[in-house]
């Protein structure tokens, strides 16, 4: 246990963005913000916009039963990270008019404090309305802000629209139940460390933040470690010291000036993960942590500058990876064009970019968990696959990212592990860093309909026969010339199926969807089937023994592409 106290919290302003994901989905596809939307991810409803909540729609419905709540509902896919947080940075633009300092906890959550700003207004309800009315105008996006003295106690207070008082916070937050943790997180996706500690606290009659601050902090300290006392300093309305009050650690910066002004994201990402290595790497000598993360990019006009959060686990630890995601996502904020705010200019070139590990403290502050797995051990992972890569080459290490394509098949795209996919309608998968044209921000002309096969493999040999025996058949018109009846392989099971009993007989069709006629060149069709690497249509078949699959014409042959789980 650290021997610092924790430090009152300051005033703190919290302007979020609800349903963050499906704006900038609605606004890459070109449709307007009134929409009733959703963001998927595969067959998970990830966001919902408000005219589709009104509707019934809920996250937490199948996406099947969303779709027959709301006819009319729009399916978008749920953007990559990099573009939510290229189209936040015209938000914390705005913001940069009225605050002085402002951290970016993730994309569509700002914090400020505002002591200073609060001077220059008769009151905090005219600071608000001047801050979210310049917000709207710009951007066309109608935030929630609220104001109250801490960072959780101020994100609560901005998901109620409500002004709290210093003496009105510790009381607001005390009634809260303790999952609302999750809102102070910077990572998009729920950490898995804090959702196993809130499900052991819930175990235990822990559910309030009263509950825990009726506890002994030497016993939260204890049992729980840094991430519990974390929490229980939030609870008695403190907040854990960002430095030792025994040690005055100064911020660390390395920075990187070219010959060649940077024009473009990619070419930034470039130079980012250099940076990254340089400083983590005079962290890791100096036995330092940083809580945040500022970086700063020089023009021939101007000195840009934001700050991030940069601790996904809240308790001080700054891993390369995180370094080097933040200051890619920050560099495509400036240099990239905005859907948002299609008309907004872009920064000039920059000529340099510098790194700075903000409010540094020392490295043993960051205590592990007694139980699971410490953040150390994804650092000793990230390690490992860095020097696998620089042994085997760039691309020697990949991973898979979904990508736009019509078939299955097509929307699974082998990168390398540490970057992300970019398409172009018509063109190929890029492998840089710069999702401008996005991964699956745009409808894909053609595509198969949703859901896709969850399990997905090599093409298999299938024969699909109508009640006569024969084959099934597609005309010229993509047109079934009979109804599938029947269908089996070769005698092995398909791949996913293994444990299915009787997978590898004839399975009878009860029902059946399609055909999906997809001809690569339209202008050079051939007036039939019958030519591989021509026509192809895609059946999806459902049986009493088998879980569904999807088959797909070539030629004259039936393949199998996927299974639906």
């Amino acid at each position: 246990m650290s021997s610092t106290t924790p430090t009152s919290p300051s005033r703190t302003l919290a302007l979020w963005v609800p349903d963050w994901p499906v704006i900038v989905a609605l606004a890459l596809a070109h449709l307007p913000p009134h929409t009733p939307a959703i963001t998927v991810s595969g067959t998970r409803i990830t966001a919902a916009s408000a005219f589709a909540r009104a509707a019934g729609v809920r996250t937490t419905m199948a996406l099947r039963h969303a779709q027959e709540t709301l006819p009319t509902l729009t399916c978008l896919p749920t953007p990559p990270t990099d573009i939510l947080a290229r189209e936040h940075e015209r938000i914390a633009q705005v913001l940069d008019s009225f605050l002085a300092h402002l951290t970016v906890l993730r994309p569509g959550l700002t914090l400020a404090p505002i002591d200073g700003a609060l001077r220059h207004y008769p009151d905090p309800p005219t600071f608000l309305a001047a801050v979210t009315d310049a917000i709207t105008d710009t951007t066309g996006i109608d935030p929630w802000a609220g104001i109250a003295n801490g960072t959780l106690p101020a994100i609560l207070a901005a998901r109620r629209g409500r002004i709290l008082t210093p003496d009105e916070s510790l009381p607001f937050i005390q009634t809260h139940p303790l999952h609302t943790l999750r809102y102070t997180t910077t990572a998009p996706t729920p950490d898995p460390e804090l959702t196993d500690l809130l499900a052991l606290w819930a175990k235990l009659g822990l559910h309030t933040y009263a509950d825990l601050a009726s506890l002994p902090p030497t016993d939260i300290a204890t049992r729980f470690g840094a991430r519990g006392m974390w929490a229980y300093h939030i609870a008695i309305g403190r907040e854990e010291p960002l430095v030792s009050q025994d040690r005055n650690e100064p911020d660390i910066t390395v920075s990187s000036t070219f010959d060649e002004p940077l024009h473009r994201a990619d070419t930034a990402a470039f130079y980012a993960k250099q940076l990254a290595s340089q400083l983590r790497e005079q962290l890791v000598k100096q036995g330092l942590s940083a809580y945040e993360l500022r970086v700063s990019a020089r023009t021939n006009e101007r000195i840009l500058t934001r700050t991030w959060r940069a601790d996904p686990t809240m308790v001080g630890a700054l891993s390369e990876h995180a370094i080097t995601q933040r200051v890619r996502w920050q560099c495509d904020g400036w240099l990239s064009a905005s859907a948002i705010c299609p008309h907004t200019p872009k920064v000039g070139p920059l000529d340099m970019v510098e790194l700075t590990a903000v409010r540094v403290i020392p490295a043993g502050h960051h205590h592990p968990t007694l139980w699971g797995a410490d953040n150390t051990d994804n650092d000793h992972t990230r390690r490992l696959v860095e020097r696998l890569s620089s042994l085997v080459g760039p691309d020697g290490v990949v991973v898979p990212r979904i990508t736009g394509g019509r078939t299955p098949a097509d929307r699974v795209t082998y990168v390398p592990w540490d970057q992300e996919v970019t398409t172009t309608h018509g063109g190929a998968p890029h492998t840089h860093v710069s999702a401008l044209a996005g991964v699956e921000e745009l409808p894909w002309p053609g595509r198969l309909p949703a859901p896709a096969p969850s399990v997905t493999g090599e093409p298999v040999k299938v024969w699909v026969r109508d009640p006569a025996g024969r084959e099934v058949r597609v005309d010229d018109l993509g047109a079934l010339v009979s109804p599938p009846y029947r269908w089996c392989t070769a005698g092995v099971p398909l791949p996913g199926t293994e444990h299915v009993s009787g997978g590898v007989g004839d399975h009878t069709v009860t029902q059946w969807s399609g055909p999906w006629v997809l001809s690569p060149a339209w202008w050079a069709m051939s007036s039939s089937f019958d030519s591989p690497g021509e026509s192809q249509a895609y059946l999806q078949l459902m049986s009493d023994s088998h879980p569904p699959i999807m088959v797909v014409l070539r030629g004259r042959t039936w393949w199998w592409e996927g299974t639906y789980e």
